[in-house]
């Protein structure tokens, strides 16, 4: 029997996740500081010895523990939606892209108010009129662009989910194609970085 094994170090603690898999006579051995996260399949004939020094040798940077909050605020607007919903997300009218319109119809609010700041409201009726789903009721402002743009992405979410559970690819083409007129333009040293 395989186990998946999943090790994370939140980005907000203050010490390291010291990990040790033995496995015959190799042992492979790893240190999380915070923000890291390891997966690693293991079963039967392995030993894991997990322990936590501290303080930390690295801390997180502070991009990483506000990554982490971001997941946090997300992964709780997931359970908001999931709760009012149900799992499987019976509302969604799967042939019409619903789920994507209306997170387009909330981001498109949050882009009009960036561009051309001073008139919320009237980016928020614009961006429903436009975008939000006709049959669908409760389109409004959460509060701050943070609180509208995680329930974007949390409808996003449900849309990969949806297109999944449908069976669609989920196949990337590989980073290293060449670019395209429509992209932009990276050096030579930018492109090996990336990859």
């Amino acid at each position: 029997m395989t186990t998946k094994l999943i090790i994370e170090n939140d980005a907000t603690s203050n010490g390291d996740i010291n990990v040790e898999v033995l496995c015959g006579g190799s042992v492979e051995e790893l240190q999380l500081n915070p923000g890291m996260k390891h997966e690693a399949w293991v079963s039967t004939t392995h030993l894991v010895k997990i322990s936590e020094t501290w303080p930390t040798i690295k801390p997180a940077s502070s991009i990483v523990q506000k990554g982490a909050q971001a997941d946090a605020l997300i992964r709780a607007e997931v359970a908001t939606q999931d709760k009012m919903w149900g799992d499987a997300n019976e509302r969604a009218d799967a042939s019409k892209g619903q789920l994507l319109e209306a997170a387009c119809a909330q981001a498109m609010a949050i882009l009009g108010n960036i561009k051309v700041p001073g008139n919320r409201e009237l980016h928020f009726e614009k961006a429903q009129e436009m975008l939000y789903p006709k049959d669908w009721s409760g389109f409004r402002d959460y509060g701050s662009d943070i609180a509208n743009l995680v329930v974007a992405v949390a409808y996003i979410r449900n849309e990969i989910k949806r297109r999944l559970a449908a069976g669609e690819s989920f196949e990337r083409a590989a980073r290293k194609q060449p670019y395209t007129g429509d992209q932009p333009a990276v050096s030579s040293a930018e492109a090996g970085a990336r990859s």
